[in-house]
């Protein structure tokens, strides 16, 4: 804690501990963090932390501390191994008002086994219903307009649901593609479809995985050539959304990435896609991917090994949580390049430490979880015969009030000694498979994105 040079301690700018640390003491007014606390310039560091419960109470400690008057230093700062969506729905507990990142709760604690159902109100951006049980039982959800400052779930009448007028061109070019899907593929479980600017956009799944096809409604989809089915990645089940150009794709059942143990691993690299349903499925990952219509088109449609990884430039893909039956909406937020993700789903259901970022546990029911996400606009496309997109430096928002500015392009080689993230969403290792319990400190899954993100002195920083 000395400052004193001949202890050759003033070198230290950083107190970086172990999320295992006694946070609670190095708090106390007798510690007050020592020297980090004292300067204003001096940044407190926690490292990889990924179980919410622990996330709470770190920063619960802190905040705490701080409000007691103990000095805060240069604020509190998490080097992470889980995604940055994941870490702003486990955080969201505990900031609430102008410091919330988004929001986690239960809605309903007897509503186990009975699939959710999200859906927008078509005439305000802040109204959201959720339902239940086949329609049996239903809550109102009603949020602050372009923030997360407060929200509010009610039994009142929930908004009435969007009418969708289909047109006999998007009738048309749907039936071609699901005829075509059966002939290639056999069994059908689910499909949606979206439509933007005359292109429309399938999800399809099978038992195990999910795919998507893209079709032009113009001229008919049955004279163009066969669609081709891009296998996404993995799904138990799947639901998506749409808003303006941007879709969302939420999966149960995917690969989860982001993982501390998966990302230490010397092989495989981070980047390989993992499809096999009997290796790489991490049961109750719940998985996102969002991007333009544009880029999921061209992500489709280039020949290429299409599944999902949080190395595309382009379409933003990673673990938020972990639960079941994941229904999903996207609503605006205030600010540029940015765009609100919520998701309604069943709670977790196991009751142990879990390789991909534990939610609280224990809890049962319907839950409603919501982040700030960026937007990535620029339209990218694939050269061919080799993995290159074309790079675009792009800015964006990782939620309201907080930008960064980041150089998108190829992916970076990673050495079997070190960890190394090269650009956004560079190369990093991982396991083949989700295990429970892997390291008998219970720290697991996450990493994503190379970027800082603040809001009231509480910082994300992600490890490399």
């Amino acid at each position: 804690m000395s400052d004193t040079s001949p202890a050759f301690c003033s070198r230290f700018t950083t107190l970086n501990d172990p999320d295992s640390s006694d946070w609670t003491a190095l708090a106390s007014p007798s510690t007050h963090y020592g020297k980090f606390g004292l300067d204003p310039d001096q940044t407190l560091q926690l490292w990889e932390p990924d179980s919410q419960e622990r996330i709470k109470s770190l920063v619960d400690t802190y905040v705490a501390a701080r409000d007691a008057g103990v000095p805060s230093g240069g604020g509190l700062a998490f080097a992470i191994n889980i995604d940055q969506s994941m870490f702003d729905v486990f955080t969201s507990r505990t900031l609430s008002g102008d410091d919330a990142r988004g929001f986690d709760l239960v809605i309903d604690d007897s509503a186990g086994g009975s699939a959710p159902v999200l859906t927008k109100a078509p005439d305000a951006n802040n109204r959201f219903s959720v339902s239940w049980g086949g329609g049996a039982d239903e809550r109102s959800i009603e949020t602050s307009d372009g923030s997360f400052e407060a929200i509010a779930v009610s039994s009142a009448s929930p908004p009435s649901r969007p009418r969708f007028a289909s047109s006999a061109d998007d009738d048309a070019a749907a039936a071609v593609l699901i005829a075509a899907f059966h002939e290639s593929h056999g069994e059908l479980r689910h499909a949606e479809h979206h439509v933007h600017d005359g292109t429309m956009i399938m999800f399809l799944s099978d038992a195990d995985h999910v795919y998507g096809a893209s079709a032009p409604l113009s001229p008919p989809a049955s004279s163009s050539a066969p669609p081709a089915f891009a296998k996404l990645g993995l799904a138990s089940h799947f639901s998506s959304n749409s808003l303006d150009d941007q879709l969302l794709l939420l999966t149960e059942g995917g690969h989860c990435y982001n993982s501390h143990s998966h990302n230490t691993r010397n092989i495989p690299l981070v980047c390989r896609p993992k499809t096999h349903p009997h290796t790489d499925a991490c049961p109750q990952a719940l998985d996102y991917s969002l991007g333009s219509f544009a880029n999921f088109a061209a992500w489709i449609e280039a020949d290429h090994d299409a599944a999902l990884t949080p190395c595309n430039e382009h379409i933003l893909h990673g673990t938020w949580g972990l639960g079941s039956k994941p229904s999903g909406a996207l609503f605006e937020l205030d600010g540029e390049a940015a765009i609100g993700v919520m998701a309604a789903y069943e709670t977790y259901e196991g009751d142990d430490e879990n390789a991909c970022g534990t939610p609280v546990r224990g809890e049962d029911g319907i839950a409603i979880s919501a982040w700030s996400s960026r937007t990535v606009d620029s339209q990218y496309s694939y050269v061919e015969g080799s993995e290159v997109w074309e790079p675009v430096a792009i800015a964006g928002r990782v939620g309201p009030g907080i930008e960064f500015e980041v150089a998108l392009g190829l992916f970076a080689v990673v050495s079997t000694a070190a960890l190394v993230c090269h650009l956004l969403f560079g190369g990093r290792r991982e396991a083949a498979y989700c295990r429970v319990n892997e390291k008998e400190d219970g720290r697991g899954e996450g990493g994503d994105e190379e970027a800082a993100a603040s809001r009231d002195d509480v910082q994300l920083v992600v490890a490399h």
